[in-house]
């Protein structure tokens, strides 16, 4: 779940964890969940887009749960628009984002 108003520090926290936890598997996708977030300034978009190409080696698909959120749909397509990562979604729901993630890296859905 991203913060109300993100910043660089948090960015660079949240993937550094990402990268952690991502270590353990050979094959993983990432639920974002934007509900709650707002538009990011320009310093902190910027550190989202850089950590966003180094991701794309790493995760097979990124799930964007933005509710009903226009803009913050815009800016998560807009971000992934400037990485090299093709796999990623916008979803209303986290149900959807999660079935989008196991449908890309085939996990059984029982």
């Amino acid at each position: 779940k991203e913060l109300h108003i993100a910043t660089p520090e948090s960015v660079l926290l949240f993937f550094s964890r990402v990268f952690e936890l991502g270590k353990q598997f050979d094959n993983y996708g990432i639920l974002i969940d934007l509900r709650d977030a707002k538009v990011p300034d320009a310093v902190t978009r910027r550190t989202i887009n850089g950590e966003f190409r180094k991701l794309c080696d790493e995760a097979s698909h990124v799930s964007f749960v933005t509710g009903k959120n226009i803009l913050i749909n815009t800016a998560a397509k807009f971000v992934m628009f400037q990485t090299d990562l093709n796999s990623y979604t916008v979803h209303k729901n986290i149900e959807d984002g999660i079935t989008a993630i196991k449908n890309v890296i085939n996990i059984d859905h029982t």
